[in-house]
């Protein structure tokens, strides 16, 4: 374990100290330059296909053919899906689970210029490649624009320390939920709603497989908070996302 892996505990933790007493910005500036540290320490020395292993393992796969990771147009597919990009306006005030490589931050500032976006993830190995070693140059460049903020963090306990009512939240986190079924948590579920404005909107990736797919949707529509909840399939690829409108 290098210096840099051996402050991750103590750096999550001052992070986190930082969103819940407002400072954003800080938190933002830590994760960037720690992503930094990590990318120069540990990343800069892994080869190509190393570093395309080892996305395709974290996120499940982003849509890309045959390690062809520059075919933007494949990989942003699913992206438009899980963004739910089509609802966002000029402004808006953004949440996202799970920054990945950036895709959905892309397709976003795509389709609008929200005031605030923040983007977390756990994995200080991703962030690192997505700042600084972006296979996607496009991806990369919005990840740096001025109105997106990036967490180094875990996304659960993000969602309950934020002093921000959101118009929309995405959560991507990852095409599997079995992997990590906190982050479907019926509770954390709520508590988006809960942070999103009333007539804002969630989307959720939900994956493949017909459980998680279906827990996702009853949660949101036993939850008496939202007006409208829709299950889309991703055209292609065997995916669905579950879209929400808060009442």
């Amino acid at each position: 374990m290098n210096g840099a892996s051996f402050l991750y505990p103590k750096i999550i933790l001052k992070i986190l100290e930082l969103v819940k007493s407002g400072n954003i910005d800080d938190a933002d500036s830590l994760t960037r330059s720690y992503a930094r540290r990590i990318f120069v320490e540990e990343v800069k020395t892994w080869n190509f296909e190393k570093k395309i292993k080892f996305i395709e393992d974290v996120t499940g796969g982003l849509g890309f053919h045959e390690h062809n990771i520059v075919d933007v147009e494949s990989m942003i597919h699913v992206g438009r899906y899980i963004s739910w990009c089509d609802v966002v306006k000029d402004n808006y005030r953004i949440f996202e689970i799970g920054t990945g490589l950036g895709r959905t931050v892309y397709c976003v500032f795509s389709h609008a210029y929200p005031s605030l976006y923040i983007t977390c993830d756990i994995n200080p190995y991703m962030l690192a490649i997505a700042l600084y070693d972006n296979p996607v140059s496009e991806f990369q460049d919005v990840l740096w624009k001025s109105s997106v903020k990036v967490l180094l963090c875990d996304g659960v306990r993000l969602a309950y320390i934020l002093n921000f009512v959101f118009d929309h939240v995405i959560h991507d986190g990852g095409p599997c939920p079995d992997s990590n079924p906190r982050l479907f948590a019926e509770h954390l579920l709520n508590r988006l709603l809960d942070i999103v404005r009333n007539g804002g909107t969630i989307s959720v990736f939900a994956g493949k497989k017909r459980k998680w797919i279906d827990k996702i949707y009853n949660v949101f529509k036993s939850s008496g908070k939202a007006r409208e909840v829709v299950t889309v399939s991703v055209p292609g690829s065997g995916l669905c996302v579950v879209h929400v409108v808060k009442s």
